[in-house]
């Protein structure tokens, strides 16, 4: 059976825009606007190794406020204490991911929707919007 050129465009052309979207593999916001919790090690760029719960997506809510905007994250280095939480929020018409370049992909944070993540260890820790790749910021965790 031969399937028609229309057809097969409108599937290459499907297939094409989910893997620009990010592909829906990460979790979506539930609830209250916030992302599903995660949690993964991640070792934070210049300090030494981080125990596996360095970066819990989901955890705590408040701390430091941070926004997306306008295709930034903001501030940008958001600083924390450790054991510390900080809660980015979408101020943007589309959805954008805090994913963390060494840990956990904290997921999809949808237009008015907010991510809260808690910091365990000191340390620096890169993260970028896995949509948007020329979105990035780094978490400066002290002790």
């Amino acid at each position: 059976m031969r399937v028609p050129l229309p057809f097969t465009l409108m599937a290459a052309v499907a297939l094409v825009s989910l893997a620009a979207c990010g592909g829906g593999a990460s979790p979506t916001p539930t609830g209250g606007g916030t992302a599903a919790p995660s949690s993964a090690s991640a070792a934070p760029t210049g300090a030494g190794t981080a125990p596996a719960s360095a970066i819990q997506c989901g955890a705590g809510s408040g701390g430091t406020a941070a926004t997306i905007a306008n295709f930034a994250f903001a501030p940008n280095p958001v600083t924390v204490s450790s054991g510390g939480n900080a809660t980015w929020s979408n101020k943007d018409t589309t959805t954008h991911t805090v994913t963390f370049d060494s840990g956990p992909d904290c997921g999809r944070v949808a237009a008015g929707a907010s991510v809260s993540v808690q910091f365990s260890a000191p340390g620096t820790y890169a993260y970028h919007c896995s949509i948007h790749p020329s979105m990035k910021g780094s978490v400066t965790v002290s002790g």
